[in-house]
């Protein structure tokens, strides 16, 4: 398994290496820093000979418009990652 956060900007060429070293992308989210902002990272974890279709999941957005915390990052700050139950198999 391999997990990596990088710059969205270059998710088309980790995704060339990736396919080149026999790695598949396994899931894949994008981080988004601010409401109506385009991504700026993005979450990916890939497995080594996978072949099957990737998991989009939802995107991650940082800050609400008015600049307070993210649903999911609030609940993240306030129990863990751990006990979050989208995080619960990582």
């Amino acid at each position: 398994r391999f997990c990596v956060v990088i710059p969205a900007i270059r998710f088309y060429e980790i995704d060339k290496y990736l396919k080149a070293a026999d790695f598949g992308i396994k899931r894949l989210r994008f981080v988004i820093p601010k409401e109506g902002e385009k991504s700026h990272l993005v979450l990916i974890e890939a497995d080594k000979f996978y072949s099957g279709k990737h998991e989009s999941m939802p995107d991650i957005t940082i800050h609400h418009a008015d600049g307070s915390y993210g649903e999911e990052l609030k609940e993240i700050f306030s129990v863990g990652l751990k006990r979050v139950k989208r995080f619960s198999n990582v």
